[in-house]
């Protein structure tokens, strides 16, 4: 008692010899308790480790780095759009994505027609396909099949503007044979069935180059992804007709490939040249429409037949046919020599002329002749 007596004031002595017992030691034990909250306050729990999680804190700050500036919430948003927006942009342009989009109609099991789409070229589709024409695609192959999954159809949309111009240059004047083929009708050309058009001028086609530099590369890639849907689709077909060509053989199913409209037609039986329109297979044979030009004494005229290579069986000599197209002949700048000047003379008989004739004409029941 004397030793905690000793650490007091007077006053507070006095005041303890005052009383006897509990009291003053509740006085003291007060005064006590008053001067200790003075130098450490006391808390509550709760504050308490308030407290100590706040003195955690501080005690750490100073070992880690500052932070830099973070973006907003907003701004990570726009952000995000951004990103999104330029992800799924499609170009504006038609025919500039130098991809080919292939659609395939087909039944489902429950006998549903259903579209699909590939993103994978010339490939059986199996994505269904979105509300949209894939006019940005510089192709589109779209392709039906029956309930057994056998194709029926296809057809080749082409949207290149780079494609279009190259056919349009490489075409010239004979673009007037393709009209189902829309070369001239602007931003979509249209090739149903057998790309007859392309494989006729795959040569030019693989040899073309724009006179804008700046479209050849976009040009020359969109011609490689032409031609191997061509290849694709004839397959091994094209290799064994360049064999068999190759050897003067040809075979029915085959024809189309040797008379490319445009070209020139050798009529062997009247010696006689013709300028071929068109082509198609009918139910008895193949269907050639010629185009030539006749004289009826008075003046010159252009007029159009038709001739027909009946079907055949087995494979056969390509100058045994009918007619046989000027580039298969054996000597076809020979030819071509030769019944040009006969041409030339034939049209300079226009008028009053004087001819005398070694010997005589036979005359022809089938009406003027054609030279």
């Amino acid at each position: 008692m004397d030793k905690f007596k000793s650490h007091h004031d007077s006053s507070s002595s006095s005041s303890d010899s005052e009383s006897d017992g509990k009291p003053g030691f509740r006085k003291r034990v007060s005064t006590l308790r008053h001067r200790l909250s003075d130098k450490f306050p006391i808390h509550e729990a709760s504050e308490g480790r308030a407290s100590m999680d706040s003195h955690r804190t501080i005690r750490s700050d100073p070992e880690s780095p500052l932070e830099p500036n973070r973006p907003t919430q907003a701004e990570l948003d726009m952000e995000a759009a951004k990103a999104a927006a330029a992800a799924t942009a499609r170009p504006a342009r038609k025919g500039m994505l130098n991809e080919v989009k292939t659609l395939d109609t087909r039944f489902n099991k429950r006998g549903e027609r259903r579209v699909t789409e590939s993103t994978v070229s010339f490939t059986h589709a199996t994505v269904k396909p979105k509300a949209e024409n894939f006019s940005e695609y510089c192709m589109v192959i779209k392709r039906r099949f029956n309930e057994e999954g056998k194709q029926m159809s296809s057809i080749l949309e082409i949207y290149s503007p780079y494609l279009i111009k190259a056919f349009q240059n490489i075409l010239g004047h004979n673009r007037i044979h393709y009209i189902e083929n829309r070369v001239d009708m602007g931003d979509l050309m249209v090739i149903e069935g057998t790309p007859e058009v392309v494989y006729h001028y795959r040569k030019e086609l693989s040899e073309y180059r724009p006179g804008n530099a700046n479209e050849l590369e976009d040009t020359l890639s969109q011609i490689g992804l032409l031609l191997a849907y061509m290849q694709h689709g004839m397959g091994n077909e094209l290799l064994e007709t360049e064999t068999f060509f190759g050897r003067g053989l040809i075979k029915y199913q085959w024809l189309w490939m040797i008379f490319r409209p445009g070209d020139l037609v050798y009529h062997p039986s009247t010696d006689e040249l013709f300028y071929l329109c068109r082509t198609k297979y009918q139910q008895n044979g193949f269907c050639l429409v010629f185009e030539s030009v006749i004289y009826d004494g008075k003046s010159f005229n252009r007029v159009q037949f038709s001739h027909m290579i009946h079907s055949f069986d087995t494979t056969r000599l390509i100058s045994a046919l009918s007619v046989i197209p000027l580039s298969f002949h054996k000597d076809s700048e020979g030819l071509r020599g030769r019944l040009l000047l006969r041409g030339d003379w034939y049209f300079n008989l226009q008028g009053v002329k004087t001819v005398t004739h070694p010997v005589l004409s036979p005359l022809s029941s089938d009406g003027p002749g054609r030279f």
